[in-house]
């Protein structure tokens, strides 16, 4: 993310101002003035960069891929996001880059729109209809927070800043509190002074149910509940996967086993090996099951491994592949609270649902 700094001198990097943290000193006879940090004047061509520079180049030689490319040279990534760029290009760039790596997910941001308000529904609904993946989600709307380089420090002004990259920094933090089962969501969004848009409980109906699955970013200030991500969908056509954290418990069950499986190659393909493999993903699955990411009071209501012969013919084995089958069931989010009420009056009653 760049800032622009209005009062920048250009060109010259002659001339010096006092930086985003002003330190005041006290002269005599009470007069103030900032003194401290500060920052050169100067210019490093970013107005350059563009969605190319940011797609970069492939090339077979992993060390001379540049941009999004050279992140194929990184196995251990689960979370792709270019904050502030907004065109399908590029947002389609990633997703398709999500896709061929498998094991990750894009963040996509809103349009900002050309207003204070930021983007209106009709432009955010126009932009989630260019996509359908299992591997993106879209958020909305953008933040603000202070402007670090105010053109008065004694009267700072704000700026809106695309939302992804607070997102992955929610994503990170529900990871190791929690697990990647847990939706990133209803979780408080830190460090902003608001949002770009207030958006109501009427246009967060539009927005975030499925078939749509655009995640809602919510102002609950008023409930004295703070600022909150509220929605955890993946832009997909595919109810099987409209939530975030199915997608990503399956990411990270997928390549743990293709991982935890390497020990068995060039084994020798029979009935042993294959009640080696069965015990070890078992033992592992019992354990992603205790941590609370699988439904069932059961390790077998849990899961399910079958490696045997119902899984390979006899030309599978004559061609060296062992084949394993693998079921979970994986626990959804508790996204709507349905209460009913009734009057009850000797066994006889009339519901209302809130």
């Amino acid at each position: 993310m760049r800032i622009e700094d209005l009062a920048s001198p250009g060109d010259s990097q002659s001339l010096l101002r006092p930086g985003p943290d002003t330190i005041y000193e006290e002269l005599p006879g009470g007069r103030r003035r900032p003194v401290g940090r500060w920052l050169a004047g100067g210019i490093d061509h970013n107005e350059v960069i563009d969605d190319n520079s940011y797609r970069g180049q492939d090339n077979v030689n992993p060390n001379q891929r540049t941009g999004l490319q050279s992140l194929k040279n990184y196995e251990d990534i689960s979370l792709i996001a270019i904050p502030g760029r907004v065109s399908s290009f590029l947002q389609g760039e990633i997703i398709d880059h999500c896709e061929l790596m498998r094991y990750r997910v894009a963040f996509l941001d809103s349009e900002p729109g050309t207003t204070l308000l930021g983007a209106a529904l009709a432009d955010v609904l126009a932009q989630r209809q260019q996509y359908d993946s299992k591997y993106a989600a879209l958020y909305y709307p953008w933040l603000r927070l202070r402007n670090p380089f105010p053109l008065n420090p004694a009267q700072p002004d704000e700026i809106a800043i695309p939302p992804t990259g607070h997102m992955l920094g929610i994503c990170a933090r529900t990871d190791v509190t929690r697990g990647v089962h847990k939706a990133p969501a209803n979780e408080v969004i830190s460090a902003i002074t608001g949002l770009q848009r207030a958006l109501t409980k009427g246009e967060h109906d539009i927005l975030n149910p499925f078939p749509v699955n655009i995640n809602v970013l919510r102002d609950f200030r008023d409930h004295n509940r703070g600022l909150r991500v509220w929605g955890a969908r993946i832009i997909s056509s595919d109810p099987s996967w409209k939530y975030l954290n199915v997608r990503r418990l399956f990411n990270f069950v997928e390549r743990s086993l293709e991982l935890g499986t390497q020990s068995y190659v060039f084994e020798p393909n029979d009935v042993f090996l294959w009640a080696r493999v069965r015990r070890s993903i078992s033992d592992f699955l019992t354990g992603v099951w205790r941590s609370g990411a699988l439904m069932g009071t059961t390790a077998e209501e849990a899961y399910f491994v079958k490696c045997d012969e119902t899984t390979m013919t006899q030309n599978d084995l004559d061609n060296g592949r062992l084949i394993v089958v693998v079921g979970i069931a994986p626990v959804k989010p508790a996204e709507f609270v349905i209460i009913r009420i009734g009057q009850w009056q000797g066994g006889s009653d009339v519901e209302e649902e809130i």
